[in-house]
């Protein structure tokens, strides 16, 4: 990408490069060493996510691809990510997250049910954005496409393609310089093939099977909502949360409930008030004589 002849100590650009100032050429150098170094990035305890939606057959789902950067400033990443069911859902569009609308550099590329993108916040000759700050960070918005004949209750994935080694670079990170690059945990998100947005209001009126509905907002820092829906008076419900290797660190327990709706509040912390750490859980209902039902939430902190 950059080429160079060292006479008498002096740094001497390329014809291609003549006429660029040394600021300008050290970004271009960085942004060689984030897209094409041939080190392995360390592992960050950062995370890139997915968030989750509800969206009916026929109709568009959006999804969002966020950052949760805990160490410094991100100045560039890369993200490849993949529909395992690609027959009854597509990738239409990837637009620039609320963040980085300022970034002077976003490029979507999109082959084989597969997007890639690339986002650098200061290129030579840019605007000189500020790079991302240490948080919860919006680097795209996600428009997928769920056909009319796609199963109604069906889930679909969206996962991340971990691939660290060059050429691709998948999935990394890297701060204003490109000199610090690391790879960040992946969490993928789900859509539902159903009814409702963004909060998912249940239907009126008594159902006629017991529902387990996606917690809202996923992922949620203080605080989420998880409803459910009871076909008739049922006893001994109880809901249940267990971390990624299985164990119980919430719940929530009744005698007996009536049908219709119901709802709970979890703020995050196990049965004896002590806040649980960022990560991926899953809530589980059960009741006497009906079938368990089994959801994933996001907790980031």
């Amino acid at each position: 990408m950059l080429s160079y002849v060292m006479r008498k100590g002096d740094l001497r650009l390329s014809p291609l490069f003549r006429g660029v100032n040394m600021r300008s050429f050290i970004s271009i150098l960085a942004l060689s060493l984030f897209l094409g170094a041939t080190d392995v990035f360390p592992q960050s305890p950062d995370s890139l996510f997915v968030t989750n939606t509800v969206t009916p057959p026929g109709e568009t789902a959006i999804v969002s691809i966020m950052l949760h950067n805990t160490q410094f400033s991100v100045g560039g990443f890369a993200t490849r990510f993949v529909l395992i069911d690609s027959v009854n859902a597509s990738f239409q569009r990837v637009e620039r997250g609320a963040d980085v609308q300022d970034f002077d550099y976003f490029n979507v590329r999109r082959s084989d049910g597969t997007c890639r993108v690339v986002g650098i916040v200061d290129l030579p000759g840019g605007n000189h954005a500020p790079p991302l700050p240490i948080g919860v960070n919006e680097l795209a918005r996600v428009f997928i496409f769920i056909e009319n004949t796609a199963p109604w209750g069906m889930t679909d994935s969206i996962l991340f393609m971990d691939d660290t080694l060059p050429p691709g670079r998948d999935n990394c990170i890297s701060d204003s310089t490109g000199y610090i690059n690391e790879i960040p945990t992946l969490i993928g998100g789900e859509i539902l093939f159903d009814i409702g947005s963004g909060v998912i209001e249940p239907p009126a009126g008594i159902p006629t099977k017991i529902e387990l509905y996606q917690n809202y907002p996923n992922p949620f820092n203080a605080e989420t909502t998880i409803r459910f829906e009871l076909p008739a008076e049922v006893d001994e419900i109880s809901l249940s949360i267990y971390d990624v290797v299985g164990r119980r660190v919430g719940s929530f327990c009744w005698s007996s409930l009536p049908p219709g709706q119901n709802k709970v509040v979890w703020y995050g912390n196990d049965d004896k008030g002590r806040p649980l750490a960022s990560g991926v859980y899953f809530y589980r209902l059960e009741a006497a004589s009906l079938p368990a039902i089994t959801k994933r939430m996001t907790l980031l902190k």
